[in-house]
């Protein structure tokens, strides 16, 4: 028998689509992979706090949005709270080495606060050893899954000058697999 020429066009379209829907995909996941190759590129800023493990500007809102994308605050749905403690030998040169507690938590009318203390010893030879890192932020919830906010951070050690930055971030959250966020660090940065 022989197969009608709309069918064959339907389902040649539907496989175009699907072809299409996949590849789409596919640059979607290489992309976030790519972002998150250059994330752990950027030098160390004295502001960076404990590293959180498999930590990202996107994605679900959690205690450690304070330290990661600030704007995650607003999408927060109720309290959360991290212990973060990332500890190696003194010969390992990375950036974040300590603890820090962070917590975030909603507040009213779409507003969101989290609060984060690091204390970092961090193995770098050119930053700064054995100081705390204190966080303080505000999120506002934009809609359903996103958020605007930021965070006031402040160093302090006995050993140096007290500091003082901003992070400003965006979060927008469209589905369960499909999130997207901007953060602006270290406004404010003494250079």
């Amino acid at each position: 028998t022989a197969i009608p020429p709309d069918s064959v066009r339907s389902a040649s379209g539907s496989s175009v689509g699907l072809a299409l829907g996949r590849g789409t995909l596919v640059v979607l996941l290489l992309g976030g992979l790519a972002s998150r190759a250059l994330a752990a590129d950027v030098p160390a800023s004295p502001f960076r706090g404990a590293r959180i493990p498999n930590g990202a500007v996107a994605g679900d809102a959690d205690g450690t949005a304070i330290e990661m994308n600030p704007g995650q605050l607003g999408a927060l749905t109720g309290a959360s709270g991290a212990l973060v403690v990332d500890h190696w030998d003194r010969q390992v040169r990375r950036p974040g080495r300590g603890g820090a507690l962070m917590l975030g938590a909603p507040l009213a009318f779409g507003t969101s606060l989290g609060a984060g203390f690091h204390w970092l010893r961090p193995t770098q030879p050119t930053t700064i050893h054995d100081y705390q890192k204190l966080q303080l932020g505000l999120g506002v919830r934009l809609g359903r899954g996103a958020g605007l906010g930021f965070a006031w951070e402040r160093i302090f050690s006995s050993g140096m000058a007290s500091v003082n930055s901003l992070s400003f971030g965006l979060g927008l959250q469209f589905g369960p697999i499909l999130s997207v966020g901007a953060v602006v660090r270290d406004v404010g940065r003494p250079n």
